[in-house]
């Protein structure tokens, strides 16, 4: 497991109970992680980093779920208060 940069975005969102528009988990720690292929400062992929602009709220919304997934799977401390979910960089990019 690589080192992971503590997100307090991250840590703090609730994607499934956020109202308004969904905000970026860019954290401008754009270094992405070879093992995993998620950015170490907001979990995204490259995929979804490059899409995030053009993005709905929904695909948004989809990818923060995924994002809170992916940090409780590392056990990092951007997860450290976050309940379990179930399924339903180039700096900052919103």
């Amino acid at each position: 497991m690589t080192a992971r940069i503590a997100n307090p975005v991250i840590r703090n969102f609730k994607p499934l109970t956020h109202a308004g528009s969904l905000p970026s988990p860019c954290i401008s720690v754009c270094v992405m992680d070879p093992q995993t292929g998620w950015c170490k400062g907001c979990f995204r992929t490259i995929d979804e980093i490059a899409r995030w602009s053009a993005a709905d709220e929904q695909e948004k919304r989809a990818v923060w779920i995924e994002i809170k997934r992916r940090s409780q799977a590392e056990g990092t401390d951007a997860a450290a208060s976050v309940a379990p979910l179930r399924p339903a960089c180039e700096g900052k990019d919103d």
